[in-house]
């Protein structure tokens, strides 16, 4: 590798059981967005009322299932999906059976 290259170097690969899922917390990720009110008709001329205002607070995550006999020790944890990379977190200790939620 040349210099300021990275590249993903696999220690231990296991496929487990993922689904995605929306992760609702109103303190990390509260969004403000405009909601268009309906058009009214006045005289055949449309009018255009103001908008209200509604709070958004949900993020992508996934939901990860430790279906491995082994233990997923702290670390750093790449998110592949269709043979792509999507994310990397670090990882607490994820024993098997066990689940968490990545943000």
């Amino acid at each position: 590798m040349r210099a300021r290259e990275s590249a993903i170097v696999p220690v231990a690969t296991h496929e487990l059981e993922a689904r995605k899922v929306l992760l609702f917390d109103q303190k990390e990720n509260s969004v403000r967005v405009r909601l268009p009110r309906p058009v009214c008709m006045h005289g055949g001329l449309p009018l255009r009322a103001d908008h209200d205002y509604a709070q958004i607070n949900a993020m992508q995550a996934v939901h990860l299932y430790n279906t491995s006999t082994s233990v997923l020790a702290n670390g750093s944890l790449s998110l592949m999906e269709g043979g792509r990379f999507v994310s990397q977190v670090d990882l607490t200790p994820l024993f098997p059976n066990e689940d968490a939620l990545i943000p």
